[in-house]
C-alpha cells in the first residue's frame, strides 16, 4: 500500500494521469492486502477490469474503465466512447447478461477463482522449491502469475524454447516484456522484469499438472 501510494502522490504531485490495471485485482491471497481501486484515491486515475481473470469468465469479452472525478478526464472519456461506438457500438446481448449473472454470483466466482490459484501457487512453490539451482522465486501476494528468474540468467527466450522442445510446457519470456529497456534488466528478486525471468501461470486447474512435467524434465 505504502508504495501504491507514493505513486499516486508523485501523480498529483506532477499533475499527471494514472492508467491503472485491476484485471487481477481480487485475486490477494489475504484480502487485507488488496490495494484500492486508484480511481478511489486519485481523481486523474482511469482503471481497467473486466471478467476475465478475477471471475474466470474469459469466453464473455466484457471489460470495463473507470474514470475518476477529475474534469481533465472528460476528453479521454469522450475519445473512448468514440472509439467504442466506431468499432463495436455496443456488447454482445448474451455476454451482457452472462456478465450480469457473473457479477451477481461475484463473491462465489472469486472464491472460485482464488482457490484454483492457491492450488496452482502451491505447486510452482514447491517446484521453485526443489529446483532453486535453477529458479530464483518470490511468491506473489496475489494475482495468477509470477516471474520467477532463470539461475544462472540466460536469456529466458532461449530457456522457454528448450523448455517447449524438452517437455512441452510453454512459458512466456521476459524478453517480450520492454525487450528494449536495459535498465530494467536486473536479476534481483524485487525486479519483475528482465531478460532472464519467465511468466508462470498459476490461475488453471492444470497448473500443478504443467509443474509436475516442468519438475521431471
Amino acid at each position: 500500500l505504502d508504495s501504491f501510494m507514493r505513486i499516486i502522490e508523485l501523480c498529483r504531485k506532477h499533475d499527471v494521469f494514472l492508467f491503472s490495471d485491476e484485471m487481477y485485482r481480487g485475486l490477494e491471497r489475504c484480502e487485507e492486502n488488496r490495494l484500492p481501486s486508484a480511481v478511489e484515491v486519485y481523481e486523474k486515475a482511469v482503471a481497467l477490469a473486466g471478467m476475465s481473470k478475477v471471475y474466470g469468465m474469459p469466453g464473455v469479452r466484457m471489460g470495463w474503465l473507470a474514470f475518476g472525478e477529475s474534469s481533465k478526464l472528460d476528453p479521454a472519456f469522450q475519445r473512448v466512447c468514440e472509439l467504442k461506438d466506431y468499432t463495436t457500438i455496443c456488447s454482445a446481448g448474451p455476454s451482457e447478461v452472462l456478465t450480469l449473472a457473473g457479477l451477481e454470483q461475484r463473491e462465489h466466482l472469486l472464491s472460485r477463482c482464488r482457490k484454483i490459484c492457491e492450488v496452482g501457487l502451491t505447486a510452482i512453490d514447491s517446484l521453485m522449491a526443489e529446483h532453486d539451482d535453477v529458479f530464483q522465486w518470490y511468491t506473489p501476494p496475489g494475482s495468477a502469475t509470477g516471474f520467477p528468474a532463470v539461475l544462472p540468467p540466460v536469456s529466458s527466450t532461449a530457456f522457454c524454447e528448450r523448455v517447449l522442445d524438452g517437455c512441452g510446457v510453454l512459458l512466456l519470456p521476459g524478453d517480450a516484456y520492454l525487450p528494449t529497456r536495459t535498465e530494467i534488466n536486473r536479476t534481483d528478486e524485487t525486479s519483475s522484469f528482465g531478460p532472464n525471468r519467465v511468466r508462470m501461470g498459476f490461475g488453471r486447474r492444470n497448473a500443478p499438472e504443467a509443474a509436475k512435467v516442468l519438475g521431471e524434465w
